[in-house]
């Protein structure tokens, strides 16, 4: 495991959307209350890691990762992040308008990435962008859900980056999940450039 917690240079929250994280939105409505209260619970400390990183905004890149589906992409899910109420960022971070993308103290403006499918790489002419901010670098991941695009985007940018921090506590999925999450899990340990802890205060704090 690499000990680069301390030098994060580029931090990338993967899809804080309503789709997600409202009891009115289409994964809750989907798989029910209990199965998805996991994903809800993780966006506290997600919302701190946001606060943390636009704090000390001029040592760190915040990259919002946004899911942009079309209708029936999924076929068990076919409207998750395919209208505009959906596909809205539910962070409240202080000093920033996330509806504009504008630091309101600075007109710092945090990037936002918008991905077409569970790849985070799959962001069309916002790929160039997203490739200076990740290349050679040690990358902090969190967000939703764990088993999908958070796996899926993790094995998509370890080839190319220094290496990768993610914490437990910062990262979700369904609750029926729990087992391919283990599994999940397992095999990231076993990865020399991705470093996994429990809590978020142990990369940023």
């Amino acid at each position: 495991m690499d000990s680069n917690i301390s030098n994060i240079e580029t931090c990338i929250i993967i899809d804080p959307l309503y789709d997600f994280i409202s009891l009115d939105g289409v994964y809750c409505t989907k798989f029910g209350f209990e199965d998805t209260i996991d994903i809800r619970n993780c966006m506290i400390p997600i919302q701190c890691v946001a606060s943390c990183v636009a704090n000390n905004k001029n040592s760190m890149y915040l990259i919002i990762i946004k899911s942009k589906y079309y209708i029936n992409q999924f076929e068990e899910i076919p409207t998750l992040c395919s209208t505009p109420k959906g596909q809205c960022i539910e962070l409240n971070i202080d000093g920033i308008d996330t509806d504009t993308n504008i630091d309101i103290d600075t007109g710092c403006i945090p990037i936002i990435i918008e991905k077409t499918t569970n790849n985070i790489q799959d962001c069309s002419d916002q790929q160039e962008i997203l490739r200076s901010l990740t290349y050679d670098k040690h990358i902090y991941i969190c967000g939703i859900t764990t088993t999908s695009c958070v796996n899926t985007s993790i094995h998509a940018l370890l080839p190319t980056c220094k290496s990768i921090s993610v914490s437990k506590d910062c990262i979700a999925s369904r609750r029926s999940n729990r087992i391919l999450e283990q599994e999940i899990f397992s095999k990231w340990n076993k990865i020399s450039k991705l470093n996994i802890y429990d809590n978020w205060k142990d990369c940023f704090v």
